[in-house]
């Protein structure tokens, strides 16, 4: 019988207390083996049999408990595990998002030096005391210089000698009238020293960092004067 139960239920799942006549060790021994949780004498005082069934009953509550919880923890377990997996995915695409994001802000960069750099026109990016900041790639192909060589540089050295104090009156006028475009025609001087008539726009704008600067643009127009016959 004994054996029957345990292969049904596990000793915590059904405690079995073996209360018999006989108090020889080898029935102890035989009936522990087949899966007994107590064993007393059918002699033995009613109170210590009720304490070995309180013992039995209380042990099976602690095991259901402990299942309970187990259940519980499993659940947790899976719950949190499927969250971190949502918070991986999550995580993967905003990577995902940002990478592309740099990706295209690169490619836009790219694209903008290209056209900054050939687009025929001279692009000088100055400070209000007239020094270069930058200086495109066609715009100091014109002048016969490397950027390198501009940058850095007060562009009314760039200026015939006599265009200089008009120079200066123009770009007084871009500062005073923040925004508002300027348009002159001067002469700027060559690395070889040659004059070249420039028709150019400024305009006070403000920098990434607050910083007022200057947007120079200048078109060569020596073609158009010499066509002329001027």
């Amino acid at each position: 019988m004994l054996r029957q139960i345990r292969s049904d239920y596990s000793a915590l799942d059904l405690p079995v207390l073996m209360l018999t006549s006989s108090d020889g060790t080898d029935d102890m021994i035989k009936a522990f083996g087949l899966g007994a949780n107590d064993y007393l004498i059918k002699s033995c005082d009613i109170e210590i049999l009720a304490a070995r069934i309180e013992t039995q009953l209380s042990l099976k509550s602690m095991n259901m408990t402990l299942t309970v919880r187990q259940s519980d923890l499993r659940q947790e377990y899976v719950q949190a595990k499927s969250r971190m997996e949502l918070d991986r995915i999550a995580m993967k695409k905003e990577i995902d998002h940002r990478v592309m994001a740099e990706m295209a802000l690169i490619e836009s960069e790219k694209r903008y030096k290209v056209l900054y750099d050939n687009t025929p026109a001279m692009y000088f990016s100055l400070n209000t005391m007239g020094q270069i900041l930058s200086v495109n790639r066609y715009g100091a192909h014109v002048l016969g210089y490397q950027r390198e060589e501009l940058v850095g540089r007060d562009i009314q050295d760039l200026y015939e000698p006599g265009d200089r104090p008009r120079f200066w009156e123009n770009l007084e006028e871009v500062i005073c009238n923040p925004g508002v475009p300027c348009r002159w025609q001067l002469s700027k001087l060559g690395k070889d020293g040659m004059p070249i008539l420039i028709r150019e726009t400024a305009r006070l704008v403000q920098g990434v960092t607050g910083e007022k600067n200057i947007l120079l643009v200048g078109v060569d127009i020596s073609d158009e004067h010499i066509n002329l016959g001027l």
